[in-house]
């Protein structure tokens, strides 16, 4: 790295963290516990996803005055902890009658400032203009010398929004919290709405994604550090908590009347950050590795251990199997093969060999004189009618009598198995 004599080399720290929706105690103990990781390492900024707080997406529990007020608490607990290093953690602030999407900006024990979300995204999965109201405008902060603003998620997706405001008003860097979703093709045009903003406005971005699964959603993590030149600096695994550490070099900006001024010392000589490579991951693993997160969390942030589900010998269930295996341990999975009249000899020794390949516990529960007995009772009724589809439907009810009724037996999580043509 050469280094200017009018450049400020920062130690920038990215919290990529795996929140749970309403445990504040538990998000805020891994808030500290990343911010002392981060201060071992001599950070002067570190950033948390986007309602690292509260968990994402806190949705109707924002409706319970407590549920805020303790939200609020926690920012002061949690800035209690903060020496120098200035951390910004996403968080639900209020204002009179007002929520707002919001981020805290801590140093030294207190909170610097607040920035409330200005662009409020409802579409897809987003409802967010249910329970928020919009920000007013971004500020700049001075960390003495370094100027920088802070904005969330669906704030930076837009060209002439509040990043733009932020490079007009001298910022080199600009941080964004985000909780942004996983899809497929996500992570290529979030680089590249972040890459057109690094350019355009002369900008580093510092880009903070929440990881892992929350109820039907899912995050990738895939945090990363941008220069302005719209090259990744560093960037995190998908799918995992990380603490990612970059060092970067910014020009030092005379004081602005209307920044707000965080008195910091930077550490001289500390050894430099360590690179960590990343490799593009293909499309295949992506999306397997999104399946076997959601999979994970959900059965784990719901309070079950185990899952069952049923195994036909097919690809459909033997997939299904193969990622609850990976996500949960083979020791946590069990199969059930339910054959009827219709299961030909080849469908139990697929199944009873899948069992075998990925050491999981089977279960054999015929179900035929379960079915004679629906057939013996329908017969008055279907009198006259050719058995058909109807026929076909009733075992699978019966499958999933079977499947349900030893999930609440023993507790375990059932898993479906069906592909998108059932």
């Amino acid at each position: 790295m050469v280094y200017n004599e009018y450049m400020r080399t920062i130690r920038i720290g990215i919290g990529q963290i795996n929140t749970v929706v309403g445990d504040i105690k538990g998000n805020c103990e891994k808030v500290i516990e990343y911010v002392k990781r981060a201060e071992r390492e001599k950070v002067d900024i570190i950033s948390f996803p986007e309602l690292s707080i509260t968990g994402y997406p806190p949705e109707d529990l924002l409706l319970k005055p407590n549920f805020v007020e303790k939200n609020i608490e926690a920012i002061s607990l949690v800035g209690k902890e903060v020496k120098d290093i200035v951390v910004i953690v996403g968080f639900v602030d209020r204002q009179n009658s007002h929520l707002y999407n919001s981020s805290a900006i801590l140093h030294n024990g207190k909170k610097v400032a607040v920035y409330h979300k200005i662009l409020l995204p409802n579409y897809g999965v987003f409802d967010e203009k249910r329970y928020f109201a919009p920000g007013k405008s971004p500020f700049i902060l001075d960390l003495s010398g370094v100027l920088f603003g802070v904005n969330i998620c669906e704030d930076i997706w837009y060209e002439d929004g509040p990043t733009k405001t932020l490079a007009s008003k001298g910022a080199k860097l600009v941080i964004n919290i985000s909780a942004s979703p996983y899809h497929m093709e996500k992570i290529k045009e979030r680089e590249k709405i972040v890459r057109q903003q690094c350019i355009k406005n002369n900008v580093f971005i510092s880009y903070t994604n929440l990881v892992g699964g929350q109820d039907e959603l899912v995050f990738d993590g895939s945090s990363f550090i941008m220069n302005s030149k719209g090259d990744i600096i560093q960037k995190a695994e998908l799918f995992k908590e990380a603490l990612l550490i970059s060092d970067i070099q910014l020009e030092e900006s005379l004081k602005d009347r209307e920044s707000t001024l965080i008195r910091h010392i930077y550490s001289e000589n500390k050894p430099p950050a360590v690179f960590l490579p990343y490799e593009k991951t293909k499309e295949e693993k992506e999306i397997y590795l999104a399946l076997m997160t959601g999979l994970r969390d959900y059965t784990l942030k719901n309070g079950f251990k185990k899952v069952i589900l049923g195994l036909s010998g097919g690809i459909d269930s033997s997939l299904v199997a193969t990622i609850s295996v990976d996500a949960l341990g083979n020791e946590n999975v069990i199969g059930v093969f339910m054959p009827s009249r219709y299961s030909s000899k080849e469908s139990e020794e697929d199944a009873e060999q899948l069992a075998k390949n990925l050491n999981i516990a089977i279960l054999k529960i015929p179900i035929d004189n379960i079915f004679n007995t629906y057939l013996e009772t329908l017969s008055p009724a279907f009198y006259g009618k050719k058995p058909d589809i109807t026929e076909e439907n009733l075992q699978a009810r019966i499958r999933g009598n079977i499947l349900m009724a030893l999930s609440n037996k023993f507790g375990y999580l059932v898993l479906t198995t069906g592909n998108k043509s059932e």
